[in-house]
């Protein structure tokens, strides 16, 4: 029910533009923004696979494996819940420096092959 949903949404917009969006230098910023987060978000997305593998090579049994993705699963929810909060509070470029500095930390983890 999203998808039809966000179509008709994404339809109307192209066919009646806000009047702030008629600016070239807003259509710029709007492109360059899309295109990055599209190169993250599929970059991110195409490390779950490697990652699992990597797990196993390290040894993890499949249950720690399961484990460790349900711990991301959960992590995001619990905090991805706060972030808009945190946003509003401390603003967005301290929170995206918070979220760039967390997910440095989490790939850190990578190097270590050590569960406990």
């Amino acid at each position: 029910i999203t998808a039809p949903l966000a179509a008709i949404h994404s339809t109307a917009m192209l066919a009646h533009p806000p009047a702030s969006q008629q600016h070239a230098s807003f259509k710029s910023f709007q492109r360059a923004f899309l295109v990055s987060y599209l190169l993250l978000t599929t970059a991110d997305w195409l490390q779950g696979a490697y990652v699992y593998r990597l797990y196993s090579y390290y040894g993890f049994t499949r249950t720690e494996n399961g484990l460790l993705f349900i711990t991301g699963y959960g992590s995001s929810l619990i905090f991805g819940t706060w972030a808009g909060p945190i946003a509003d509070r401390h603003g967005r470029k301290f929170t995206v420096l918070l979220y760039g500095l967390f997910y440095t930390l989490s790939c850190v983890t990578k190097f270590f092959n050590n569960f406990e």
